[in-house]
């Protein structure tokens, strides 16, 4: 790309040095080459261009500083003594103005003052070396904000969506469709001077028109914005360029772009903050967030994330993954949960204690990258072929009742709690992102981009200590797993037995267990003898409970009982099966108030063997 510096080296050294010089010369006193009293001379031998700062204006003007060293010999002649001698040089900063158009014409010098190595230009909306503004990452909102308020200004008043072919026309821009290549790898191109052999005009946006055929309509909107963007940002760097080397007629808009480029970052960047500024669209979060949590009747944000997210897209005219981004950017960490696309599928909705994952960080991932990892990190293999961890929705999560079910077809699934529990039991990965295409950059495709990039991600397996806890649970989970098939191997067939085998099992004695269980000691004792045939399920759970079995181990217990909470209503059976399910969280006096805050009877009565 063309640098001002060595434009102005090139076209206006003259200038620069005759006006630095004069300067020289004229202030030698307030430089402080010469003395006062003391009569000399100045002879310039040399000066040379340090640095060229250059700054944008309000007008079709911009500001340019040119850092000026000059060398001179500069002599004394003293009375009674000879003259001597010394090498003298001062920086000094020369003020100008030009006009960007097919390079810098109507340059003008101002002022020339001193300067102070090391001193920067301290112009309010800085340029590059290549004449693209200095934009900072906290600084973007405010830059969309100002662009809006200079050529759509309504669209700060209230939340709308901004079209884009308005945009255009304010800026004098026009939009055509055509098609650009038949692959559609390039979106959309603006072309800032004619093209004679497509009788394409100066200030035309071109895009595909096979665009919106394979894109959602949000893809053309963000094309649009973003060729306007790149108009708006970088057409005095497209002006240096054009006049200091072969005439460059389009950008163009394509999936094959270096992302590191300044310019497409900025273009990247600045299209979804544009298109939903921040006040606007978070006036229209907070009321459509209301709104879906009244119709759907939910308490937490996971269940509405999803469709927040496609309300927003649609409602601002954006694609899902830019109305996703943004939601992040506002602090709305469950919309990086949502929309995940693994393996061909979308990965339920999830969240996880809000600051838990950075930024480069995620629970997804898709099984030809795990297998990768695996090869890399045995600890995990083997707590996979252990069963202490499961891969299961695109993620690696302990594989415990807590965080695993059945679906009603039979196939594991997350649960809720773990769903919104992610931090608690699934692995953490590390993801980076690199796009596919060429990395080579000359000035005709060098912004080449697009709103949507096609991604390579790579993945990495940070062990730090909260992955080793996963990991050493899942190792507990393994261990208890063998310790539960060997159980199971010996649990007698009657259900006396069984009894008896499991209170000896949890180490409990039979006045312990009547403690627990809130039954008496000589019922309890009827049991183990198989004096009460067919105890009540309710007695059954009750013991489950009280010795806080796994659910496999309450399970066959149920069944040796003669009894199925099948049986029983659904409501009824629900509870049931929750208790068991999560035994070790809860006591017997805990599920009989749970039970009779649901209109049931409770499990057991303290003491009572009549139960």
């Amino acid at each position: 790309m063309a640098s001002i510096t060595n434009y102005v080296k090139e076209h206006y050294f003259y200038e620069v040095s005759r006006a630095g010089t004069d300067y020289f010369v004229q202030n030698a006193l307030s430089l402080g080459l010469l003395r006062n009293g003391v009569s000399g001379s100045i002879d310039v031998e040399f000066s040379e261009i340090k640095y060229v700062y250059a700054g944008n204006r309000d007008d079709d003007l911009i500001d340019i500083d040119v850092i000026l060293n000059i060398y001179a010999d500069v002599v004394w002649f003293e009375l009674y003594k000879t003259s001597s001698s010394q090498k003298k040089n001062r920086w000094l900063r020369v003020s100008c103005t030009a006009r960007v158009e097919g390079g810098l014409h109507g340059f003008q010098i101002h002022k020339v003052t001193p300067y102070k190595k090391g001193e920067l230009s301290l112009f309010e909306r800085p340029f590059t070396d290549e004449l693209v503004p200095f934009l900072w990452k906290d600084e973007l909102d405010d830059t969309a904000e100002a662009i809006l308020r200079l050529y759509y200004p309504d669209a700060l008043k209230s939340p709308m969506q901004i079209n884009p072919y308005i945009l255009a026309q304010t800026l004098g821009l026009s939009v055509e469709f055509r098609e650009i290549n038949p692959d559609t790898s390039i979106f959309g191109r603006i072309y800032f001077e004619d093209d004679t052999e497509q009788e394409i005009s100066k200030m035309t946006i071109v895009i595909d028109r096979n665009l919106e055929k394979i894109r959602p309509l949000g893809t053309v909107n963000n094309t649009i914005v973003h060729e306007c963007l790149h108009w708006i940002l970088h057409r005095y760097a497209v002006e240096l360029e054009k006049g200091s080397a072969d005439s460059v007629t389009q950008i163009s808009t394509t999936e094959e772009a270096d992302e590191k480029d300044w310019m497409e970052w900025q273009v990247h960047s600045l299209a979804p903050k544009l298109m939903m500024p921040k006040a606007m669209t978070q006036q229209f979060l907070k009321t459509k967030f209301v709104e879906l949590k009244k119709n759907r009747q939910v308490s937490s944000i996971i269940d509405i994330i999803e469709d927040l997210i496609k309300a927003t897209a649609k409602y601002f005219g954006v694609t899902i993954i830019a109305a996703q981004k943004r939601l992040a950017e506002f602090g709305i960490e469950e919309a990086r949960g949502a929309f995940n696309y693994v393996d061909g599928r979308y990965v339920p909705a999830h969240s996880w204690q809000k600051g838990f994952l950075g930024v480069d960080q995620t629970f997804s991932i898709g099984l030809k990258d795990l297998s990768k990892l695996l090869s890399e990190h045995q600890s995990i293999k083997n707590r996979l072929a252990e069963g202490g961890l499961v891969y299961i929705e695109s993620h690696i999560c302990l594989n415990d009742s807590k965080y695993i079910a059945l679906s009603e077809a039979g196939i594991p699934k997350l649960t809720y709690y773990a769903r919104t529990h992610m931090d608690e039991c699934c692995l953490v990965f590390e993801k980076s992102n690199h796009n596919q295409g060429s990395s080579k950059v000359t000035f005709t495709n060098i912004l080449n981009n697009s709103a949507e990039l096609s991604i390579t991600p790579s993945f990495k397996y940070p062990a730090n200590d909260r992955n080793l806890d996963i990991e050493s649970r899942a190792r507990l989970l393994s261990e208890l797993g063998f310790e539960l098939s060997q159980v199971l191997k010996e649990l007698p067939f009657d259900f006396g037995g069984a009894l008896n085998y499991l209170r000896k099992y949890r180490k409990l004695t039979n006045e312990s267990l009547s403690e627990l269980s809130l039954l008496s000691v000589e019922y309890i004792s009827k049991l183990q003898n198989n004096h009460i045939k067919e105890p009540s399920v309710k007695t059954v759970v009750a013991l489950c409970v009280a010795m806080s079995l796994h659910f496999q181990l309450s399970d066959e217990l149920l069944k040796r009982s003669g009894r199925s909470l099948r049986s029983l209503s659904m409501e009824e059976d629900m509870l049931y099966n929750l208790m068991i399910m999560s035994s070790s969280d809860y006591t017997v006096e805990e599920c009989n108030q749970i039970l009779i805050e649901n209109n049931f009877t409770p499990l057991t009565i303290k003491k009572d063997s009549s139960i």
